[in-house]
């Protein structure tokens, strides 16, 4: 089993988390100022701003103008009424968007100049139409201007103005210093009149930024900032809406843009009544002419033939003759009716379309079956599938069909007898008719003439007042619903939010940074990391801080100091894990050197000593054997002499009552040439089986195994192994390495301890720096 940190899986651990950031509580109060301060900062400098819109109500043009029969005709089949809809706002939306619109609104209003006044040395403001500072120009410049200009105004408290113009803010153009109002700047594109308003206070200085561009680009921009949409498609309305610091401004914006729409639609439609009205016009002289003429052929025909009246006889027979021809006309008209009808419902692609409302013979049931196909049409718009009432309705519209045929038949066979009649009676008529003199047939054509210049006339002389009061009474097609208004509310942020945003942004950033600190960090510092690092059991931990005098011994380890009392703690985890079996020796090492191997070595010695055990401390690392120079001991023979001289006894390597009393020391002794094969003798095995019946506990300070393999010769005499590791000093690759001893079991009874935490946790009740005592 794969136990290196690497594969350790660990649950997302909160109070670790929480412990961190209380340890690390100055950054929150750091972020926070920081974050609020920026923030209150952030919402003194901005301003509300707020969403003006506006409604208007497109009507339709048709409904208010004279309608005729043939009008109304046609209104009923246009592709409108077919569809069951009205017209659509969508080309009048288009109309109010377009460039030629916006760029008079922009014209108008003068909105491609823009002012904006520097304040608090930083933040630069639109100020709108209250500017300290107004620019005038020709108007042709805008009209052909093709970069953009930006003037950088600074005026002193003496109303000393200085400009600087800039063509694209890159090319200098023209520059002014210390002038009186009123400034005129010449540039290459023209002059630029500066002159000061009412709001430069006296007294007051001002540094602001003027920018102009042509009207066209300044359209671009409007377009972009002014949203114009259809709030509903089933609606004729058009809402407008933009967001802005200057509310009024924004709603003369608005109201302008509608009111231009407007007078350019009033505009379009006076065009086109002039132009009915001149058509008009040149048409009545004309017939007015024709009218005149034909009045006098009739009472020119009258008197050259003395004609007054006709005998009673010609009048019946022409008022007869003249009825039949009446009613041949009206028959040919009726069958030619049923004719076009009987072939439009034969065509086979006019199956389900409607017939054409041509008053045909009131027995044929034109209107019923337009009718349900009007009612089949509506159905199939919102129908799905198949219709249980869609298909019932296609099935009473063909037995209509059938019998609308039939109907049509009977009628065009009716009609046909009736006109063969009535033109057998006309033939009698005429010949009736024939016994009168051929004038009164001339004068009959010259008088239908005279009628239909007349009717004409009539017709004209209507048209002409009609076009007349549309002139007098043009409307704009936008009726305005709601003239433009500004919201309440503002639509960004308030200053309070704002604020309070800042900081909960400020007390998530420390949070953020400590999180990604401890996952990017290959070091630790405490022992709650190191036990979510490692699966060895924690014997204990050891701060920095000791007691005045030697760096490197505790002072008075049975003493109250919280550094003792940390070594009596890792002193009783250590007694539990060797048990009461006889185990007694414990083998101290580390991965790498200068981790506190024999810091901790010493102090725990002496922690075993002070409870009247007979305690060995042994400095096994023998390559770089320091005990005997952090103790200051005489160089005497050691370890490595008696291992290497069967001559040297062993109390002569042995240095008692060390540090406290029952404290034994054997030193390294010196550095042998052949390390590894020393430690593999058998007189290795024999010197610990004789020093096992002489002391309690026999504390090794051996190599660390992350360097050499000498501590791995050692093992079969332990029977624990406490490994060192240093908080800051100690990575996360060599607990790994740690891990894997752990997994393979290359150490006997393996636990870890943590060496130079930064501050001393009490342990046990009443324990601090110092107990008083």
């Amino acid at each position: 089993m794969d136990l290196t940190n690497d594969n350790i899986t660990e649950k997302f651990d909160f109070r670790y988390y929480i412990r961190l950031c209380r340890r690390y509580w100055y950054w929150f109060v750091i972020s926070v100022v920081l974050c609020g301060g920026i923030g209150v900062f952030y919402a003194l400098s901005t301003v509300p701003v707020y969403q003006v819109v506006a409604n208007i109500l497109i009507s339709d043009e048709d409904s208010s103008r004279p309608s005729n029969a043939m009008s109304e005709l046609a209104s009923q089949f246009s592709a409108g009424n077919m569809m069951g809809g009205t017209n659509s706002v969508d080309d009048e939306i288009n109309v109010v968007r377009s460039h030629s619109n916006l760029r008079q609104t922009v014209k108008d209003l003068g909105l491609n100049t823009g002012y904006t006044v520097t304040r608090f040395r930083v933040f630069d403001r639109d100020v709108a139409d209250k500017t300290p500072v107004v620019m005038t120009c020709d108007p042709a410049i805008a009209d052909t201007l093709g970069c953009y200009i930006g003037f950088k105004v600074v005026v002193n408290k003496e109303h000393k103005v200085s400009i600087k113009a800039k063509a694209n803010d890159k090319t200098v153009i023209a520059d002014v210093k210390d002038k009186p109002f009123p400034v005129t700047l010449s540039t290459p594109y023209g002059d630029f009149v500066f002159d000061k308003t009412k709001y430069l206070k006296k007294g007051k200085g001002v540094k602001m930024t003027v920018g102009f561009s042509s009207y066209d680009a300044s359209a671009e921009g409007l377009a972009e900032s002014v949203s114009i949409y259809i709030p509903s498609k089933r609606a004729n309305i058009i809402s407008f809406a933009v967001h802005s610091p200057h509310s009024q401004y924004a709603q003369r914006i608005l109201n302008t843009i509608i009111d231009n729409y407007n007078i350019s639609g009033i505009n379009e439609k006076r065009k086109k009544d002039q132009k009915t009205a001149d058509f008009v016009a040149e048409r009545l002289a004309s017939i007015s002419k024709d009218l005149n003429l034909s009045e006098e052929d009739i009472e020119h025909y009258k008197r050259s033939n003395k004609l007054t009246d006709v005998g009673a006889d010609a009048s019946k027979w022409m008022s007869r003759s003249t009825t039949l021809e009446s009613q041949i006309m009206n028959a040919e008209t009726e069958l030619h009716l049923l004719e076009m009808t009987r072939d439009f419902i034969n065509e086979p692609g006019n199956e389900w379309q409607l017939i054409p409302a041509l008053n045909v013979n009131a027995a044929v049931p034109v209107d019923a079956y337009n009718g349900l196909l009007l009612q089949r049409m509506q159905l199939q718009n919102t129908a799905r599938g198949e219709n249980a009432i869609l298909k019932k309705l296609d099935e009473q519209i063909s037995a209509l069909r059938d019998n609308l045929k039939k109907s049509l038949h009977k009628a065009y066979e009716n009609a046909s007898v009736r006109l063969h009649d009535l033109r057998v009676q006309a033939g009698e008529s005429k010949a009736q008719l024939s016994k009168f003199p051929e004038y009164e047939r001339q004068f009959g054509n010259i008088k239908r003439q005279q009628a239909i210049k007349e009717e004409l006339y009539l017709y004209l002389l209507k048209k002409q007042e009609e076009t007349s009061i549309a002139l007098a009474n043009s409307m704009p097609r936008a009726k305005i619903v709601d003239e433009a208004y500004a919201l309440s509310e503002p639509v960004n942020l308030s200053k309070k939010k704002l604020v309070v945003i800042a900081l909960s942004i400020g007390l998530i950033i420390p949070v953020v940074l400590i999180f990604l600190f401890d996952k990017l960090k290959n070091k630790f510092d405490t022992i709650g990391e190191l036990e979510r690092l490692t699966p060895v059991p924690v014997l204990g931990e050891v701060c920095k801080k000791t007691d005045a005098g030697s760096p490197l011994v505790v002072k008075s380890v049975g003493g109250s100091t919280s550094v003792a009392e940390l070594f009596r703690l890792i002193r009783s985890n250590l007694q539990f894990i060797l048990g009461n079996t006889g185990s007694k020796v414990v083998l101290l090492t580390s991965t790498i050197s200068g981790e506190g191997k024999s810091f901790i070595s010493i102090n725990l010695a002496s922690s075993f000593a002070v409870l009247g055990k007979k305690v060995l401390l042994m400095g096994l690392d023998i390559r770089n054997p320091k005990l005997a120079e952090y103790l200051e001991l005489s160089l005497t023979d050691g370890f490595t002499s008696y291992i290497a001289n069967e001559n040297i006894t062993l109390d002569s390597i042995i240095q008692h009552d060390v540090l406290e009393k029952n404290l034994d020391i054997i030193v390294a002794g010196p550095i042998p040439p052949n390390p590894s094969e020393l430690l593999q003798s058998e007189r290795v095995d024999d010197l610990f089986a004789r020093l096992r019946t002489v002391y309690d506990y026999i504390i090794i300070d051996s190599a660390p195994v992350g360097m050499v393999s000498d501590t791995f010769s050692l093992v079969r005499v332990a029977d624990a192994t406490v490994y060192v590791t240093r908080a800051n000093y100690t990575t996360t690759k060599e607990i790994g390495f740690l891990n894997k001893l752990y997994a393979g079991k290359r150490l006997p009874k393996l636990s870890v301890v943590l060496n130079g935490t930064k501050t001393a946790a009490g342990y046990g009740y009443g324990y601090g720096e110092k107990s008083g005592k």
